[in-house]
């Protein structure tokens, strides 16, 4: 299967805020909640997103920022993810944003879907120390 592909099947993302400087929405996947940010800074949208707890009650480790939760739902989170950012920039039509990822797998997938955005909306992707900048050309 095609990233492109797997990415078409988006969850409902639940915006609480969407001003010129700060976009925060929940969107859930199964039984997880995830909260995706898009936070402007001095030269840089920096986008975050991270699992935020069950809805079910039950605990989940604090702090998944971006990172790997294990629940084999990957495809459905990113493509949430994708959703978001392609309203985010029609919207607000940025400089430059910016991925940043801990694990090298997570690297790798995060240039693989800035750089399939980039083209389509008129960016370029730079790529530094576990950064993804996609920059406006």
């Amino acid at each position: 299967m095609k990233l492109t592909e797997a990415l078409d099947k988006p969850a409902p993302i639940k915006w609480k805020s969407k001003s010129d400087v700060y976009w925060e929405g929940k969107f859930t996947v199964g039984d997880i909640e995830y909260n995706i940010i898009f936070d402007e800074g001095s030269n840089l949208w920096e986008i975050t997103f991270e699992a935020i707890g069950h809805t079910s009650g039950r605990d989940i480790e604090s702090g998944k920022h971006m990172g790997l939760t294990k629940t084999g739902n990957e495809f459905i989170v990113f493509a949430t993810v994708k959703k978001a950012t392609i309203e985010f920039l029609k919207k607000i039509n940025p400089k430059g944003i910016m991925f940043q990822a801990n694990e090298p797998s997570r690297r790798k997938l995060y240039a693989r879907f800035a750089k399939m955005i980039a083209k389509k909306y008129g960016y370029v992707v730079d790529i530094s120390k576990g950064n993804t900048i996609m920059r406006k050309k």
